[in-house]
């Protein structure tokens, strides 16, 4: 029995590297409230160097959270055409879309990687990209009506 109990341990610690859980950003990128995140991976076998994979993985995740933005950023839209009542006009709808383009780009610059993870016995690598949720809300219900307002004919 003694002889046993220092293969069961590494044995137990061997398995439990082998089958590192997932972080929960992996699969819930926006768990954490203060946070709006995306989560992508690459592999390995996808670029000539590990530090591409990294970068590939890192721009499909900017990707991800550009289009869960996108909804939100859309609704502001919307209130923000309701809010001028002039639904009808092309300029108001071109000045908007517009402003709402330039600066969503300038929003998503202030993204950051906030962690990287490389599953054991895999060849890829994941990461999480984050940005703050005030930055997000100071944006939409603060800056952007005012800078919008300001473009308006």
């Amino acid at each position: 029995m003694l002889r046993t109990l220092p293969l069961l341990s590494l044995l137990l610690l061997i398995s439990s590297r082998l089958f590192a859980a997932e972080p929960r950003w992996l699969s819930e990128p926006n768990y954490d409230p203060h946070y709006n995140g995306a989560s992508a991976c690459s592999h390995y076998r996808d670029a000539p160097i590990p530090a591409l994979a990294e970068q590939i993985a890192t721009v499909y995740a900017r990707r991800e959270l550009a289009q869960s933005l996108g909804s939100q950023v859309e609704s502001t839209f919307e209130r923000l055409l309701l809010a001028t009542g002039t639904q009808q006009q092309t300029a108001v709808k071109r000045a908007v879309r517009d402003e709402i383009l330039l600066q969503s780009s300038t929003l998503l610059r202030g993204s950051r990687i906030a962690a990287k993870w490389s599953p054991p016995q895999a060849d890829r690598i994941c990461v999480w990209v984050v940005m703050p949720q005030a930055a997000l809300d100071t944006w939409l219900n603060d800056e952007l009506p005012q800078q919008i307002n300001a473009r308006l004919p």
